[in-house]
């Protein structure tokens, strides 16, 4: 049964006695974490093992290796490359793992990338950024656009094999989604082009 508009607003009323209480007994606040980014670091990389180790080893069909590629202020980020072993060129598919800015790596959507390399014959390409907080904003930001850039410039490739024109898709999850919409805005307004 839905609320009528006075119910919903009724109900989302804090009734006084609980306000009160609130007010006298405030929730006490963890204590600080300053090394947050290394337990995220640790379980995300064990989640990432965890699933590579059930994935177990690439099938006959798959290629999947990592190579280094440069960054704009010469550093060598690790990309994977997920891809079928035969056939032809197909679409492009760029992935940015998740982790806050903090946490996270290339195998953490090695899952995804085989599914997606499988059913469309795609070449997925997981990239790395360098984390927080080591690294500051923007510069996961700066080795996305410079990793997503290289991939382009280098599509069609062997590394790659990739035909670009039957599809160039960039997709991630949580830090990986910003990273992905950063980019598309970047592109979007020029500050950033791709070339295949």
């Amino acid at each position: 049964m839905l609320l009528s508009k006075e119910e919903l607003e009724k109900a989302s009323v804090l009734h006084p006695q609980i306000a009160e209480f609130l007010a006298n007994n405030p929730p006490p606040l963890p204590p600080p974490d300053a090394n947050i980014h290394i337990t995220l670091r640790k379980a995300l990389r064990a989640g990432a093992e965890a699933t590579l180790a059930r994935l177990g080893p690439a099938p006959a069909w798959l290629s999947e290796s990592y190579h280094d590629i440069p960054m704009r202020d010469g550093y060598m980020s690790s990309i994977k490359v997920q891809k079928p072993s035969n056939g032809p060129a197909g679409p492009l598919v760029v992935l940015c793992f998740g982790g806050g800015f903090i946490a996270g790596d290339s195998d953490q959507q090695s899952q995804k990338a085989r599914a997606l390399a499988k059913l469309f014959g795609a070449t997925v390409v997981n990239i790395n950024s360098r984390l927080a907080p080591e690294h500051k904003f923007p510069q996961s930001q700066y080795d996305a656009i410079d990793s997503v850039k290289w991939i382009a410039e280098n599509a069609s490739r062997d590394l790659l094999a990739a035909d670009p024109s039957k599809g160039f898709i960039m997709g991630g999850i949580s830090a990986g989604a910003i990273l992905t919409r950063s980019h598309c805005l970047a592109s979007s307004r020029k500050t950033s082009s791709l070339t295949h």
